[in-house]
């Protein structure tokens, strides 16, 4: 679920993705991924700045700690991040929030993937 700012148009785009469990690296003690996430994001772009706001959707099997019986848990999680474009000597690996995320002018690719993931495993 990679965004390449490179090529992306300015203004307002939705994009629709579906990826299974182990695209997203999904893993839990608790949990079982069995169906494909889908998720939406719509994208604002402007200039050298990108706010991704959407949600992820699936189904998980989970199982009671009290009975052991197992059961659905229906997941649908809403995430929001802004992604600004930087010069590669500003680019940092943690900014301090989670939901600021700074990515290379050199390369202006954002992979949505892992904010997803710890959403659904949140």
């Amino acid at each position: 679920m990679k965004l390449d700012f490179a090529i992306w148009p300015e203004g307002e785009t939705r994009r629709e993705f579906l990826v299974t469990a182990n695209e997203l690296h999904l893993a839990s003690d608790t949990c079982i991924f069995p169906n494909p996430v889908a998720v939406s994001v719509t994208v604002q772009k402007s200039e050298d700045q990108v706010v991704a706001a959407g949600d992820a959707k699936t189904v998980a099997t989970a199982t009671c700690v009290r009975c052991l019986e197992e059961f659905a848990l229906t997941v649908d999680e809403p995430f929001r991040a802004v992604v600004r474009v930087a010069p590669p000597k500003e680019v940092t690996p943690d900014t301090g929030d989670d939901e600021f995320y700074l990515v290379p002018a050199s390369e202006p690719v954002w992979d949505l993937s892992d904010v997803v993931r710890q959403m659904i495993l949140l």
